[in-house]
C-alpha cells in the first residue's frame, strides 16, 4: 500500500511541476506581448528598431503600437527595463534588429544619438527614415526616401503608413 502512495505523490509531483512550468511559460508570453514580442520569437531579435528624440515620443508611440499591432516586433527605448545600462541596451536591440525606422523631427536632427542609430542602419543597409514635421534631414540623410507622417493620425490606410509597413516588409 505504501508503494502504491508513493507512486500517485510522484506521479502528482510530476503533474504539478508540468503545471508550474505551462504557467512559467505563459507568464513569459504575456510579458513578451506586451512589449510586441510576439510568442516563440526571441527576446533579443526585432524586426524593427525605433530611433526618435524624446519630444515625439507621443507619436512615435502610435506608430510603435501600430506596427505592433500588424505584426511587427518593435523595439523602442520605452522597453529599457529599469536599471539597465542605457547605452548597451541600446546598442545590443539595434544591432538585433532587421530594420532601423529613425523618425525625423527639427529637434531629432540635432541630436547626436539618434543621428548615430540613423548611421548605424544607413551603414547596414537597414535604414527606412519617417519625417514627423518639415524638417529636413541632417547632411549625408537627404539622399534617401522617407515617409512624411506630420499630418499621420494613426490611420492605417493613410499612404505614409501603408508605403511604410511595405517598405519595412521588404526590408525584412
Amino acid at each position: 500500500m505504501l508503494a502504491g502512495w508513493q507512486t500517485r505523490n510522484t506521479e502528482l509531483e510530476q503533474q504539478l511541476s508540468m503545471a508550474i512550468a505551462r504557467i512559467t511559460d505563459l507568464e513569459k508570453a504575456v510579458a513578451a506581448a506586451k512589449v510586441g514580442i510576439p510568442a516563440g520569437a526571441r527576446r533579443d531579435e526585432h524586426d524593427v528598431f525605433v530611433s526618435y528624440r524624446r519630444e515625439q515620443k507621443e507619436a512615435v508611440r502610435k506608430l510603435v503600437d501600430r506596427l505592433r499591432m500588424d505584426g511587427l516586433v518593435v523595439w523602442w527605448d520605452a522597453d529599457i527595463p529599469a536599471q539597465a545600462p542605457w547605452e548597451e541596451t541600446i546598442e545590443k536591440n539595434i544591432s538585433n534588429s532587421k530594420v532601423v525606422v529613425v523618425c525625423w523631427s527639427h529637434e531629432a536632427t540635432k541630436s547626436e544619438s539618434v543621428k548615430a542609430e540613423a548611421r548605424y542602419g544607413r551603414d547596414r543597409n537597414k535604414l527606412i527614415q519617417v519625417f514627423l514635421d518639415d524638417c529636413q534631414p541632417p547632411m549625408f540623410f537627404g539622399e534617401r526616401q522617407g515617409f512624411h507622417f506630420a499630418n499621420w493620425s494613426g490611420d492605417v490606410a493613410h499612404d505614409c503608413y501603408r508605403h511604410l509597413l511595405e517598405g519595412i516588409r521588404i526590408q525584412l
